[in-house]
């Protein structure tokens, strides 16, 4: 892919803007992104520094920090009842350096709330577990958000990690499609948290299949489930009604039009709910399709 220097200068913008949220040192930033100490310092200098980094390590960096390259897609994140939620039970887990558990059905925005409140706050590290099932890239993947080498044995990652969240001034970790990790993943989150008790937070969220893992593995007397499930809380957090169907359907339709209303204002819903299918995520798409068409028109 090749990139247009507006767009590099994006990226590098953004890139500029988060180094403002992380507490650690430059070499410690970089390693977040994978790039090298001396190459993020020239970056900082600016001009002309876009051309330090390749096109495919650009796009690497505005993946990460959700960079829309394309102005016709450009997207107001919208503070939904399942964003509020979710943030407030963040910046609880941050400040008191606790854990909690997030249970709720899939498309709701829970990846929007997250990603965003990790972008806006200093030191959240935002792991999406299903990517990362095994073990070894879970840890290599958590080593990279906090700014620590990914490589060496996996006991030394691991102390490396809480080595630096120990250094962290408030640090939050949310693990986001937590129902995608392996055992030995879900174990060494357990460790993590002894190792960290009272000097990080921590947040779990998963879909419907995340509290059936649990509930079974706990059920089986599986080792580590049981720990967990008391160190995040002892229960579940949701923003659905639960066992209400009616008012499942009418928070849904909320949540869509507020997104339509900030996305695609004075447009007919009906062009973007499509047979009462309220994901967010199916939301989107027909919002980005809309546009497509009026910008056409126009």
């Amino acid at each position: 892919m090749t990139l247009e220097t507006i767009q590099r200068e994006k990226i590098k913008d953004a890139l500029l803007t988060y180094r403002q949220q992380f507490d650690g040192t430059d070499r410690k930033f970089a390693n977040k992104f994978g790039i090298n100490e001396s190459v993020f310092s020239l970056i900082k200098r600016g001009k002309g520094s876009v051309k330090k980094l390749a096109d495919d390590e650009w796009v690497r960096v505005g993946r990460i920090l959700k960079v829309p390259l394309n102005e016709g897609v450009a997207w107001d994140v919208v503070k939904t009842e399942t964003f509020e939620y979710l943030t407030r039970q963040f910046a609880h887990c941050k400040q008191h350096s606790v854990a909690r558990l997030f249970v709720d059905k899939a498309d709701i925005g829970k990846t929007t709330a997250a990603t965003y409140y990790m972008l806006n706050n200093p030191n959240v590290f935002y792991i999406d577990c299903s990517l990362v099932k095994g073990r070894r890239d879970f840890i290599k993947a958590l080593a990279t958000q906090v700014g620590v080498k990914a490589i060496g044995s996996l006991q030394g990652m691991i102390e490396d990690i809480g080595y630096m969240l120990q250094a962290t001034r408030k640090p939050l970790v949310i693990l986001d499609e937590a129902g995608d990790l392996k055992y030995e993943a879900f174990l060494e989150i357990k460790a993590l948290w002894n190792a960290l008790e009272g000097a990080c937070g921590w947040y779990m969220m998963g879909a419907d299949g995340l509290k059936k893992k649990i509930e079974l593995a706990m059920h089986n007397l599986k080792v580590g489930y049981a720990e967990i499930f008391r160190r995040f809380g002892n229960g579940y957090n949701c923003v659905t009604p639960q066992n209400d169907k009616v008012a499942l359907q009418q928070f849904m339709r909320q949540q869509a039009q507020h997104v339509i209303g900030v996305n695609l204002p004075n447009v007919d819903e009906r062009k973007i709910i499509v047979k009462d299918n309220l994901s967010l995520t199916r939301v989107k798409e027909n919002i980005i399709k809309e546009r497509s068409l009026l910008k056409r028109a126009s």
